[in-house]
């Protein structure tokens, strides 16, 4: 019986591979080159990036390239799957925080031995150090920032709070007239959302200091005082009881809180309900500075096409010039709403739109997210001991030695 399992499981997986490597069409009969990219990006940033992609078709028409997307995880697992059996996309763009996840297992090249050093001088120093591994550059940053930000709607704050003490008692009247349900509206069920709050009681600290690979130290009293603070949020319905992405997105939009803690990628969204709202930087916590994560969104250059030469090589790097170029940056920046890692594209944008500006004060203050595996997996740690937190399943006491534990042997688990 063991024997037939076993069979079967292997028969699932070479089906799998098997369907999953269809989609990449390595070569064509017709002459033309094809470059394979798969992507985690939203729906507004594919439609622009369709729009280069046929900018780029009409000019170089021996040169054809195809867009896969996958949601983040997705993401993760088939490009792993498939660059260790030899196959998949030649670029995948992805956030900088699995860099050290697909570099950590020779899935993807130093893009500077594709690019050459000189590509690299009209880029962010900042952005491009948030994809370096050892010194070597492995991704192209297009864009800066990632970090979240303090959203409020217009029609029912005349001045944004610059405090959470501030903003407190800003909305406590509002909520005792039944006008508002919460205070600020956010995600619940990830880490992410939540470390800006974490920053102001630990400054950000979440590793010990000089160890690679990155070793967790999260059982500190700094986590427990935040882990209070946090319960009470919630039990005082400052923040959500629970929700995800699509709850907190409802909750401002219908009005039923008046602030919201989302990153750049919001501005469309907030267009599309016809709300008026603006941005700030997030609030202080006890004259604590909330510090977001604040990451990059990179080109990786796959192991596949590390033994590309002649046209492809060629293709390859004519591509990726394109799609990180000052022009092509800027399109994207106006659907993901973030800075553009090319120096001259970001100096326009900070020009023609003040959020941009604010988007560089709130950066200033951030916390650059490793782009080392073990990342990652703490992120997950501290995911799941939120939830355990705010379902009341373990005290706050508990908390900082629960988010310990489990980023231990969550890395552990990772590294075999």
């Amino acid at each position: 019986m063991k024997s037939v399992r076993k069979v079967l499981v292997f028969l699932s997986i070479v089906i799998f591979q098997l369907t999953l490597f269809s989609a990449c069409d390595f070569s064509k009969d017709d002459g033309t080159i094809e470059i394979v990219i798969w992507e985690d990006e939203s729906e507004a940033v594919r439609a622009v990036h369709d729009e280069i992609i046929e900018e780029f078709i009409s000019a170089n028409p021996d040169i054809k390239v195809k867009r896969t997307h996958y949601e983040l995880q997705d993401l993760k697992s088939n490009f792993i799957n498939a660059a260790m059996a030899g196959h998949g996309p030649d670029l995948v763009i992805g956030p900088n925080d699995v860099v050290g996840l697909f570099q950590s297992g020779d899935l993807i090249i130093p893009t500077e031995d594709l690019m050459g050093e000189e590509f690299f001088s009209r880029f962010n120093k900042t952005a491009l150090k948030a994809v370096q591994i050892n010194g070597k550059q492995y991704g192209i940053p297009d864009r800066n920032g990632n970090e979240l930000l303090l959203f409020y709607n217009k029609k029912i704050i005349d001045k944004p709070a610059s405090s959470m003490e501030e903003l407190i008692i800003q909305t406590e009247e509002l909520k005792e007239e039944g006008k508002i349900d919460y205070s600020i509206a956010c995600r619940t069920d990830e880490s992410f959302f939540f470390f800006p709050f974490q920053t102001a009681f630990t400054g950000g600290k979440i590793f010990k200091e000089h160890t690679i690979p990155l070793e967790p130290d999260l059982d500190t009293p700094e986590m427990t005082e935040y882990a209070r603070y946090i319960k009470k949020l919630h039990d005082d319905k400052v923040i959500p009881r629970s929700g995800d992405y699509n709850v907190a997105k409802t909750l401002f939009e219908e009005g039923k809180a008046p602030y919201y803690i989302n990153g750049p990628w919001a501005f469309v969204e907030c267009d599309d309900a016809n709300m008026d709202w603006d941005i700030t930087v997030l609030p202080t916590i006890r004259n604590k500075p909330m510090k977001p994560s604040s990451a990059v969104k990179a080109v990786m250059v796959s192991i596949v096409a590390e033994k590309a030469s002649g046209p492809k090589k060629e293709a390859l790097i004519k591509y990726i010039d394109f799609l990180t170029s000052k022009e092509s940056q800027l399109k994207l920046s106006k659907v993901h709403g973030q800075l553009p890692t090319d120096k001259e594209a970001a100096e326009e944008v900070m020009i023609l739109d003040p959020k941009y500006a604010i988007q560089e004060e709130q950066l200033e203050k951030s916390v650059p997210t490793p782009p080392y595996q073990e990342m990652t997996k703490t992120w997950d740690a501290m995911r799941d001991a939120q939830m355990e937190l705010l379902t009341g399943k373990i005290k706050a006491e508990d908390y900082g030695s629960k988010c310990q534990e489990k980023a231990v042997q969550y890395i552990e688990d990772l590294q075999g």
